[in-house]
């Protein structure tokens, strides 16, 4: 986890450097960006495809489905680079990296769900990792999925049997929000969505068990 990542939001091309996200993600910061950038507001980037790219990225290795052959063809010139510095270099010339202004944080994060819109599945604020102190880390879980670079130690290494890959993340590239459970608990009931809660929890723990 020694490389450094960048968070972009591929609809609007704006990006948030992250440092080193071992650095970065072991603490309480994943939650207040979550909350920043994807709770509905001015600046939200809720619902926009958003991934966290990692500099050891190599060649066009993108997520299936990311990006459209009209958009493949407009931004990205891959002679002149791979996906990650292209994608890095069609942010800074189309925007800016948005500076959000911190957000009074809910007291009481269980109330909360993040929802993955392009896939129809969620994470309760209820039953995500506890590993914090002061609350629910869903924003843990949300960065611990949306990552993308190399397989951990590099393509040169076999990936350590058990211990947690988070370079290839399964919701990179996805569109997300984080709403009140309370405000769509029938529609997560009716309209087929998937608890993923304890899938990505088990994950997330993985994860703190080796920090």
């Amino acid at each position: 986890m020694g490389q450094y990542w960048t968070f972009v939001n591929v609809d609007t091309l704006e990006a948030i450097g992250l440092s080193k996200l071992q650095e970065w993600y072991f603490s309480s910061e994943p939650t207040e960006m979550m909350y920043d950038t994807l709770l509905c507001g001015i600046r939200s980037w809720a619902r926009d495809r958003i991934i966290c790219v990692g500099d050891n990225l190599i060649g066009n290795d993108i997520p299936r489905g990311l990006l459209s052959e009209d958009e493949l063809e407009e931004l990205f010139d891959f002679e002149e680079g791979g996906f990650y510095d292209q994608l890095l270099e069609s942010c800074s010339r189309f925007k800016s990296p948005t500076a959000f202004q911190h957000t009074t944080y809910p007291k009481e994060y269980s109330g909360y769900v993040l929802r993955n819109l392009s896939k129809k599945e969620y994470i309760r604020g209820d039953n995500a990792p506890r590993q914090l102190e002061g609350g629910s880390s869903i924003g843990h879980a949300l960065f611990a999925c949306i990552c993308w670079s190399e397989p951990l130690l590099g393509p040169e290494y076999m990936i350590i049997e058990g211990l947690p890959d988070i370079s290839r993340g399964m919701w990179a590239g996805d569109r997300f929000d984080v709403v009140l459970y309370e405000d769509v608990m029938k529609a997560l009931e009716f309209d087929g969505w998937k608890d993923v809660s304890d899938e990505v929890k088990r994950h997330v723990e993985a994860i703190f068990d080796i920090e």
